[in-house]
């Protein structure tokens, strides 16, 4: 099974890779099945997603839905509304996407 985890988190953020590994623990993974996308710089393709098994939508670190202070707040919205409507197998946990 191969995962692409979108995350928006800095960096320096120590969750970073400690969200991934909890993700696969959860998932009964490896934590190499899951693929961290960084959402900071913007959001995948919907043909990058398409390439894997699922997709599961992470922490948000320092940037928040209620105070839309993400980098591309409403391309990352409407990229996740063409994930719904293809019907992709999607999991969001964290950062008000569910």
């Amino acid at each position: 099974m191969n995962i692409l985890l979108l995350q928006a988190r800095d960096p320096s953020d120590p969750m970073k890779d400690e969200e991934r590994k909890s993700f696969a623990a959860k998932a009964g993974l490896d934590a190499e099945s899951i693929v961290p996308q960084d959402i900071l710089s913007g959001p995948p393709s919907l043909k990058q997603v398409r390439s894997h098994d699922a997709l599961m939508v992470g922490g948000s670190g320092d940037y928040y839905v209620s105070k839309r202070n993400l980098p591309y707040f409403d391309a990352t919205l409407d990229f996740l509304r063409e994930v719904i409507d293809v019907a992709h197998p999607m999991f969001a946990s964290c950062f008000g996407y569910q």
